[in-house]
């Protein structure tokens, strides 16, 4: 059986076409006299949405980038809201978009750079930071390190006139989640008349599960660095997570795949063999546990990926032998047990058709490398089920 390298080749050209592309949605822009201007914002990372945003009107396919302080802020519907803000970080002053979480009482804010979350709460016309950094403390001589948990501090500040809400403070996380959720909370202890307002899209990890099946083809060596080959189903579903806070291009999976393969080669009759055909036989199962990322390139109903992953393996029953034939009566048998655990690395392109927001299809082409079966190649065809 051949590899199937036409698909990754028809893969690598969509990629290539679509790389050129843009994730431009729907959203408008509010300048900074607060009118509002429709039309298509590019989605980028948080850290990208952060410094720039890019734009093309209803009526124009020109793009406009704007930087913090053009424009009062911008906003991708059904999805994120930015506005334009000075902040401090370790004493530098710098000109971003922050993330709008939600308004109210209280506005809070999302900012985060080089890996490092920093929120702001804006209250009263000032806009004061929440910080959790890591410190040094000494005691009985010995340096340690821990969290200087000064966002507790500057909670019970600014709250200090809800009760309610402070009795829960000290319990509060430095998170994403936990702050919004204390954050409404306060609005809702000392505003009764009014709603607060969450610009979030949501705070759940989007779950997708994915079944497929497929056909395989190995290669394997037998005692003699012969190569051998084997081909067969392939059976398997995934679990995929999508962050909330992530770029909504990447993701994350684990899953299940199971497989069994057989390979076998005979050897010619040999004076050390007593004149005797050997057969060289190996049965492989194969139940595969992957931990691994996906990139999908930005698209409306096609969408390339690209996914790597680290491979949990588990060979249940699995075996070699070595038998030797003579006028077809065997006369010898040499049976060997695989160790019941390895791993292999993979790569996958694929590309999915999707037929609505909770729902695709795709077909994929993975490529996978181990100390057992040298290398393994699988094209297969499944649907994607978002299940929250």
């Amino acid at each position: 059986m051949k590899s199937f390298l036409f698909f990754p080749t028809l893969i690598v050209l969509i990629s290539a076409e679509c790389f050129g592309q843009n994730d431009f949605r729907p959203g408008y822009i509010v300048t900074n006299n607060l009118d509002t201007i429709h039309g298509a914002i590019n989605l980028k990372s948080n850290v990208r949405n952060s410094k720039s945003c890019e734009f093309k009107g209803d009526k124009s396919d020109e793009r406009k980038l704007f930087l913090p302080g053009d424009i009062y802020g911008y906003r991708i519907e059904n999805y994120k809201f930015y506005v334009s803000r000075q902040i401090e970080i370790n004493g530098a002053k710098r000109s971003v978009f922050l993330e709008y979480l939600i308004k109210g009482i209280v506005d809070l804010f999302y900012y985060i750079d080089s890996g490092d979350e920093y929120y702001f709460i804006y209250r009263d016309g000032v806009l004061y930071p929440l910080t959790n950094n890591q410190i040094q403390v000494t005691l009985n001589d010995k340096v340690f390190e821990q969290r200087s948990n000064s966002y507790v501090g500057m909670l019970k500040t600014l709250f200090k006139d809800s009760p309610e809400t402070l009795k829960d403070v000290e319990k509060v996380s430095f998170g994403y989640e936990p702050l919004i959720r204390i954050s409404k909370e306060y609005h809702n202890n000392v505003c009764k008349s009014q709603d607060c307002i969450d610009f979030t899209h949501s705070t759940k990890i989007k779950i997708v599960l994915e079944p497929y099946i497929g056909y395989y083809n190995s290669w394997d060596r037998d005692v003699r660095e012969s190569t051998l080959r084997a081909s067969g189903r392939y059976y398997a579903v995934n679990v995929r997570f999508l962050p909330f806070r992530i770029h909504s291009v990447w993701s994350f999976y684990t899953g299940i795949a199971y497989y069994q393969q057989y390979f076998h080669h005979d050897f010619p009759p040999e004076l050390l063999t007593q004149n005797a055909v050997t057969r060289f036989e190996s049965f492989v199962n194969t139940i595969q546990i992957p931990f691994g990322a996906e990139y999908t390139f930005p698209g409306k109903r096609f969408q390339p990926y690209l996914a790597l992953s680290y491979n949990s393996q588990f060979y249940p029953k699995s075996y070699w032998q070595i038998t030797d034939f003579l006028s077809d009566v065997r006369i010898d048998v040499y049976q060997y047990g695989y160790k019941i655990y390895d791993f292999c690395l993979s790569a996958d392109l694929g590309l999915k058709y999707n037929l609505n927001k909770n729902h695709y299809l795709f077909l994929r082409n993975k490529m996978e490398y181990n100390p057992t079966t040298i290398f393994t190649e699988v094209l297969s065809f499944g649907a994607g089920f978002n299940i929250n």
